[in-house]
């Protein structure tokens, strides 16, 4: 999310913590009456926060942008579609490592293309570890197979390396994680196997002459997302609530006499 999109973002940040917008308000039924949201309450709410006018002028400009009545990023430009269609795939990258000799040592550049698209490899080596290379980069000791979980964020700390320090966060963790299963011996044909509830796409991995690794590729999108705030999502809806936003925006400027 970059340019104008990017700054009403942070704009509705700032709006949730300025004056309480309730969950009901952003999905677009407004007018609750136990709601003290400054949507349902009307723009007096905002006397609650003098600053608000600022924030107040600020909006405005975001809407005069077209940010906020329909040219929100809904319609890429050719350049964006460009972009997406020329995306590396996990289709497109296992294709491409289907039958790679063991040991895979895959080049810096190679990785770094793959953090670049967002893709996590995952390979076995030897019988005691595993590697992830790309958005996600770690080893891993599996010595007959193990689990680990992790997120959009990275890698999650083992259950046992859990202490009070880290106890919050790993739960806060684990709720948007998957849980992966290295699997040793346990598919016929294969040393290095992988359990993953999310999508993804294999390949082979080949050592004198037979499969010894299936290795995965998965995208960081295909993880969970963390609970929290949609701001795109917020966008999305505001994109399409045009006659509802310029009516917010008449009332600003009739309250905190902004211009349109």
């Amino acid at each position: 999310m970059t340019g104008p999109a990017l700054e009403l973002a942070e704009l509705l940040t700032e709006v949730g913590a300025r004056v309480t917008v309730s969950a009901h308000c952003v999905s677009g039924l407004v007018g609750r009456d136990d709601c003290r949201c400054w949507r349902c309450r009307g723009v007096d709410a905002a006397d609650e926060d003098p600053s608000w006018a600022e924030t107040a002028r600020r909006i405005s400009r975001a809407f005069r942008s077209g940010v906020a009545l329909g040219r929100c990023n809904k319609r890429p430009g050719r350049a964006n579609e460009e972009e997406e269609m020329s995306k590396l795939t996990t289709k497109d990258l296992a294709e491409q490592l289907d039958g790679s000799e063991y040991p895979l040592r895959p080049p810096a550049d190679e990785v770094q293309a793959w953090r670049d698209a967002g893709l996590i490899v995952m390979l076995g080596y030897s019988d005691d570890y595993i590697i992830l290379h790309g958005a996600i980069s770690w080893q891993l000791g599996a010595y007959d197979g193990t689990e680990f979980r992790i997120s959009r964020h990275g890698m999650l700390p083992a259950p046992e390396q859990v202490d009070a320090d880290n106890a919050e966060a790993w739960v806060k963790g684990k709720a948007c994680s998957v849980l992966i299963k290295a699997q040793w011996c346990e598919d016929a044909g294969y040393s290095w196997t992988f359990d993953i509830p999310v999508e993804h796409d294999t390949f082979d991995i080949i050592e004198d002459g037979e499969t010894f690794c299936r290795g995965a590729v998965l995208d960081l999108e295909a993880l969970p997302e963390p609970p929290g705030l949609d701001l795109q999502a917020i966008l999305d809806r505001l994109s399409y609530a045009a006659d509802e936003l310029q009516e917010v925006q008449r009332q600003v400027s009739e309250a905190y006499g902004v211009p349109l």
